[in-house]
C-alpha cells in the first residue's frame, strides 16, 4: 500500500508542480557539467553545398555550450542529450550534431560547443531546448518534486517568443 501512495504521491506533485522556463542566458546544470544555449538560427535548408536539401519545416540551428564548472578533475554527464519541445509537449528529435559529443570528458573549467540542428514543422509555437539523459533507470524519475520524474513536464531553455 506504501508503494501506491508514494507512487500516487510523487505522480501528484510532479503533475502540479510548474515547468521551470529558462532564459538563452541561463545554464542548466547537473551536478557540475552544465549546457548553455548561446544562440540560435533559423534556416531553410539541412547541410550545406550538393548535399544540402529542402527542411520538412523549419530548421533550428541551436549553439550549445558545455562546461565543467567542477574544481578537480575531469567530468562527463552520461548519457546526456537534447530535444526540442514545443508548446504543445511534442517532442522533436536532433537532425543533425556537430562538435564535441553532449557527453564528452571535460577537465575542470573546460568548455566546448555543439551545434545541433532541427527540422520542425513550421506551426511549431514557442520551441524550446530540453537537456535531460538518455537512460530510462534514472533514480530522479520516481523521486518526489524531483524534475526528472516521470511526469514533470522538463526544464526548458526557451529559444524565443
Amino acid at each position: 500500500m506504501s508503494a501506491i501512495a508514494f507512487a500516487s504521491g510523487g505522480a501528484l506533485v510532479a503533475v502540479a508542480t510548474p515547468q521551470r522556463v529558462l532564459g538563452m542566458d541561463e545554464a542548466r546544470c547537473f551536478d557540475e557539467m552544465c549546457f548553455q544555449v548561446m544562440g540560435v538560427d533559423r534556416v531553410a535548408t539541412l547541410g550545406e553545398g550538393a548535399s544540402a536539401r529542402r527542411a520538412q519545416g523549419v530548421v533550428y540551428v541551436v549553439e550549445v555550450e558545455s562546461s565543467n564548472r567542477g574544481m578537480g578533475r575531469g567530468q562527463r554527464e552520461a548519457g546526456a542529450m537534447a530535444w526540442l519541445r514545443d508548446a504543445q509537449g511534442r517532442r522533436y528529435r536532433v537532425e543533425q550534431a556537430e562538435g564535441a559529443a553532449m557527453d564528452s570528458v571535460l577537465q575542470a573549467g573546460e568548455k566546448v560547443r555543439t551545434r545541433l540542428v532541427f527540422d520542425v514543422p513550421a506551426e511549431v509555437e514557442r520551441p524550446g531546448v530540453v537537456f535531460g539523459h538518455s537512460y530510462l533507470l534514472n533514480p530522479a524519475k520516481v523521486i518526489v518534486g524531483d524534475e526528472g520524474h516521470f511526469w514533470h513536464r522538463p526544464t526548458m531553455v526557451q529559444l524565443g517568443k
